[in-house]
C-alpha cells in the first residue's frame, strides 16, 4: 500500500483533462469472502470495511463531478 497514493496521484494527473462519465455503477460483491480470508472471525468486518469504501468512492465520484453514483448491494438470492 506504500506505493498506491504514488499511483493514485499520478492517476489524477493523467486523466484531469479528460472527458468523464456522467454515470458510475458498481456491484458490490464478497465482502464476507474478504473478511474471512483477511482472519476475521466476524464477517461483518468485511461489510463495514466495504462500506467505508463505497463512501471514498462516492466522495471521488463528487470531487470528479460525475452526476449519478448507483450501488447494487444486494440480490434475492443473497437474502
Amino acid at each position: 500500500m506504500i506505493l498506491y497514493p504514488l499511483y493514485e496521484r499520478r492517476l489524477v494527473r493523467e486523466l484531469r483533462d479528460q472527458p468523464r462519465p456522467g454515470h458510475v455503477a458498481i456491484i458490490v460483491d464478497g465482502n464476507r469472502r474478504w473478511a474471512r480470508e483477511n482472519g476475521f472471525a466476524d464477517v461483518s468486518h468485511g461489510h463495514r470495511v466495504g462500506a467505508e469504501k463505497i463512501v471514498e468512492v462516492a466522495n471521488w465520484c463528487d470531487e470528479q463531478g460525475i452526476g449519478t453514483f448507483t450501488v447494487y448491494l444486494l440480490s434475492t438470492e443473497n437474502l
